[in-house]
């Protein structure tokens, strides 16, 4: 079954058999790929990441040592706001900051695989980075195949 005949500039290497057309085999390929390439950058960015922010090297990243590297990344002093951490001392961010680290910890929660600690592994990391790549996005994985596929394909074609 094919797609009703679009030009393809627009999305190079998706017609493979270069008819001009964009078969469902094709675009579901060509998804597949794209999703592919995107978690292997989001893994390499994600250990990069996660071995910045785990000093003690123990191979979990806490929120505090989290938020400490986070708030140095914004021109606050790492050494201060470690300390002030770790004497539970007030940490004087701005309004915005303040609200991007409350999203951030939201996150963070629910990066935390159970049972509960807090602490993120290396994995648990990609998805506190990347929630599109977490166990529970995982599972609409299946979208792309299939039926879901065309109809999805379709919708995309009509608005285009």
């Amino acid at each position: 079954m094919r797609l009703p005949g679009r030009r393809t500039t627009h999305l190079p290497g998706v017609d493979v058999d270069t008819d001009r057309k964009v078969s469902a085999k094709e675009l579901q390929r060509w998804i597949m790929a794209k999703t592919a390439e995107h978690f292997q950058e989001a893994v390499q960015e994600s250990r990069a990441h996660f071995r910045a922010v785990d000093p003690d090297g123990d191979g979990r990243v806490s929120w505090d040592e989290y938020k400490v590297k986070f708030l140095a990344s914004k021109g606050h002093d790492e050494r201060e706001v470690a300390e002030k951490i770790k004497r539970h001392a007030e940490l004087k961010v701005d309004e915005e900051t303040q609200e991007v680290l409350e999203n951030l910890k939201d996150r963070w929660y629910q990066a935390d695989n159970p049972p509960s600690d807090l602490l993120l592994t290396e994995d648990e990391f990609l998805s506190f980075l990347h929630p599109e790549h977490s166990r529970g996005m995982l599972k609409y994985s299946e979208f792309f195949t299939g039926s879901k596929l065309m109809d999805y394909a379709r919708n995309v074609h009509e608005e285009f």
